[in-house]
């Protein structure tokens, strides 16, 4: 084999393990964003679960101090109104909450994560109402913990 035709097979093997490391790479950078979003996710289900129990010890375990709540009307809240809200507002009951459409965008150790929120609730006839939301949240980490900063919601009209 001349050696011109062994250049010709080590490059082509170098480029093969460099093609290869790169996609095992980008096969980890996915997963590793998969189980990011799941974990935000399940976090976001755990403050609605601590939200409607009224539990605001866990709330202030999972939102940030400034944290900010932009309604779909424009009204904005932060954590002390949203406790205040909390407080008068009736429990929910045969209320169910699913996240579609879910898209995270990590940024070290901050994310955003937009969402379509699909709300189904069965008022006092038992009529079953359901509204939709475009939710995006930004999510911050920190002492080792990811807490959310802010929450904007959007109806959306269909």
């Amino acid at each position: 084999m001349s050696f011109f035709s062994k250049s010709l097979v080590l490059l082509a093997i170098s480029f093969f393990c460099v093609s290869q490391s790169a996609a095992q790479r980008k096969t980890d950078s996915v997963q590793k964003q998969e189980k990011l979003k799941q974990e935000l996710l399940q976090l976001q289900r755990t403050i609605n679960e601590v939200e409607s129990k009224r539990d605001f010890a866990a709330l202030d375990r999972l939102l940030t101090e400034d944290y900010i709540f932009t309604e779909s009307n424009g009204r904005i809240s932060d954590r002390k109104q949203l406790y205040e809200d909390a407080k008068k507002s009736e429990p929910s009951t045969g209320e169910t909450i699913n996240y579609d459409d879910v898209k995270l965008f990590p940024y070290g150790d901050s994310a955003v994560m937009s969402y379509l929120l699909v709300v189904n609730v069965r008022n006092k006839d038992g009529k079953e109402n359901i509204y939709r939301f475009r939710g995006t949240v930004t999510w911050v980490k920190q002492k080792k913990h990811w807490r959310m900063a802010a929450i904007h919601v959007a109806h959306v009209r269909t």
